[in-house]
């Protein structure tokens, strides 16, 4: 298991990691990455943090079909989550033809 330290410098390394091994993560260890997430700089320290941890293997499904399409810029959300996506991912909602528009012509 990653000692809090060695996590703390991963955050502060800065990788991303797309390789993920299915084992579940504990109350505690999603705790420790939300410390170590708000540590993270933002642009002139104005961002508010919006954090969902989402643990069970139905939310994920019941998340998953809210956000698929997601909203492209400027269309109103339809629901709750799509706002959440909107606030969390300012730069993505703004590139329509992107991944966060998938109906939108490349």
């Amino acid at each position: 298991m990653v000692t809090p330290m060695e996590f703390k410098e991963d955050i502060q390394k800065r990788r991303t990691t797309f390789q993920f091994t299915g084992t579940p993560v504990t109350a505690e260890q999603i705790k420790w990455i939300i410390r170590a997430g708000i540590t993270a700089p933002s642009f002139d320290h104005k961002r508010k943090w919006n954090l969902i941890a989402v643990t069970s293997e139905m939310a994920k499904r019941k998340v998953t079909d809210y956000i698929d399409p997601l909203p492209c810029k400027d269309t109103p959300p339809e629901n709750p989550v799509q706002e959440m996506i909107q606030i969390a991912f300012p730069k993505q909602k703004s590139m329509c033809g992107s991944w966060m528009c998938p109906s939108a012509a490349v």
